[in-house]
């Protein structure tokens, strides 16, 4: 299986959350971190702290430096893309570098697609990062014809905690499958920033394919430490009109 990690000028985070991706339980997880071209010097330091770490974690380990900040999808994209030519996996964990796993949140992110045959998009439970005990999105809703989403804070309860009734799972934690790649394609690189995995929904959902979100895989989240800078995110028609599909 393979995880990616997108950072841009946030080393720390990401290193932090890089730690809590070694340590998931019964997960053999192999971990892209993707660079998108950061001002400051994370290519440097991830190195280093890539370095530092044993022999078996290093080969779990790739470093991949983009030559321009392609956004969070193109981020996540490129690293898809190295992480099927080096390493064939059925299963991609996507995931925001400002994030800590929780030990089981790989394997119930697992669980909970291998319990709904059309799974698509499967999501992860977000939590604040100062007040675990709180929960920041369970997944988002939107409308729309009104092009308005917003992430539900309310905790749901669910059949064997698989979710089913969120309009997507936000796009922090996803786990994708390969089949879903192939059929849907990657996701919609125009949008820079933000709106991309409701977009990524929709056409799943357009070929049968139903979002879940596991209630059990949760993750603390800080929730814009180390955005895309914004300047080029308003530069994309798609991150103006978000629900432009």
């Amino acid at each position: 299986m393979s995880a990616v990690v997108v950072n841009w000028n946030g080393w720390r985070d990401t290193a932090l959350c890089l730690t809590s991706l070694l340590a998931q339980e019964d997960a053999d997880l192999r971990i892209v971190v993707c660079d998108n071209a950061s001002g400051d010097d994370s290519v440097v330091q991830l190195r280093t702290w890539i370095a530092d770490r044993p022999g078996a974690e290093q080969e779990r380990l790739h470093l991949l430096p983009l030559e321009r900040n392609r956004g969070y999808a193109g981020g996540l994209n490129a690293g898809i893309r190295w992480a099927q030519a080096h390493w064939p996996a059925a299963l991609f964990w996507l995931l925001n570098n400002d994030l800590h796993a929780e030990p089981a949140a790989l394997r119930e992110l697992v669980a909970a697609r291998a319990r709904v045959p059309s799974a698509g998009l499967c999501g992860s439970v977000l939590l604040e990062w100062n007040e675990p005990s709180r929960v920041q999105a369970v997944g988002g809703r939107y409308r729309k014809w009104l092009g308005v989403g917003w992430h539900e804070k309310t905790p749901v309860e669910a059949p064997d905690d698989v979710c089913l009734t969120m309009d997507y799972p936000v796009g922090a934690s996803l786990l994708v499958g390969r089949d879903y790649l192939e059929r849907v394609g990657p996701m919609e690189e125009s949008y820079f920033l933000y709106g991309e995995e409701v977009d990524w929904v929709e056409r799943g959902r357009r070929l049968g394919y139903v979002p879940v979100v596991a209630l059990r895989s949760r993750l603390r989240h800080k929730e814009g430490a180390s955005p895309a800078p914004w300047e080029a995110c308003a530069a994309s028609p798609c991150c103006r009109s978000a629900m432009a599909w």
